[in-house]
């Protein structure tokens, strides 16, 4: 009876312990004046190739968000978020344009916008397990519907894609001297798609921070075909306005 009495309370205590932990480091990290990190994420279809992607992302308080990263085939992205609108470089047209304009409403989403993250599970924290600290390092855990995947993943998930009911993801949060560290994700999603129907698409994901209040920008740069050199890509003057009126509003 004491044993069992001793397992309930440890059970109790440690699910306590944990979205208590999580809790404070996910609000600690939002308050900073900015981040950098690094992120990898790859994407497994039923038929085809894995689809990778890999690349950094500087988030800065109270939402302005600068990404870059490269995906399968060496297809390199540059994206500036300010809140909700998104703004990506077109090498083309040697211009930025809207995230609608490129098709693309999704970019900046999920693991390039660990913000996103974070906020998501901010609100899911009453299943959190707290896993081993090791080297400084706590890792809490945290099982996620198909419905929080939904919000995470917005626009980059067509509405209709995934039978959501059925899919299910889990996070780890890497905690460290009261701050995120890191993010480690595994989903594994229904497909509705007529092709693949009941089929699972596996993602995942991790996200390491590198710094805190450090570096406020990236620097984006392009590679000319013809002489092989890179030259920087400036932030043009209406969407440094754009950016500036933002931040603002700290």
């Amino acid at each position: 009876m004491i044993l069992h009495l001793s397992l309930i309370l440890t059970l109790f205590f440690g699910q306590q312990d944990a979205t208590s932990i999580a809790s404070k480091a996910i609000e600690d990290t939002r308050k900073q004046e900015s981040y950098h990190s690094r992120f990898e994420a790859v994407i497994k279809m039923p038929q085809g190739d894995p689809y990778e992607i890999s690349g950094e992302s500087v988030w800065v308080n109270p939402g302005v968000l600068y990404i870059r990263y490269t995906g399968s085939g060496k297809d390199e992205k540059r994206i500036v978020r300010v809140g909700e609108k998104v703004w990506i470089y077109h090498e083309f047209l040697e211009d930025w344009v809207t995230a609608e304009e490129m098709g693309n409403g999704g970019a900046g989403r999920g693991v390039q916008n660990p913000e996103d993250v974070l906020r998501v599970l901010y609100g899911h924290l009453e299943n959190a397990r707290l896993g081993e600290t090791t080297n400084s390092v706590t890792p809490i855990t945290v099982t996620l519907t198909g419905k929080d995947i939904e919000t995470i993943m917005k626009e980059q998930a067509n509405q209709s894609s995934f039978d959501w009911k059925k899919s299910r993801a889990s996070i780890v949060l890497l905690v460290e001297k009261g701050k995120v560290k890191g993010l480690q994700s595994a989903a594994a999603l229904v497909s509705n798609d007529p092709n693949i129907e009941g089929q699972i698409i596996t993602y995942t994901a991790e996200v390491t921070v590198l710094s805190f209040n450090g570096i406020k920008k990236l620097n984006y740069e392009v590679k000319e075909e013809e002489s092989g050199k890179t030259k920087p890509i400036p932030i043009p003057d209406y969407l440094k306005k754009v950016i500036q009126e933002y931040a603002n509003k700290k």
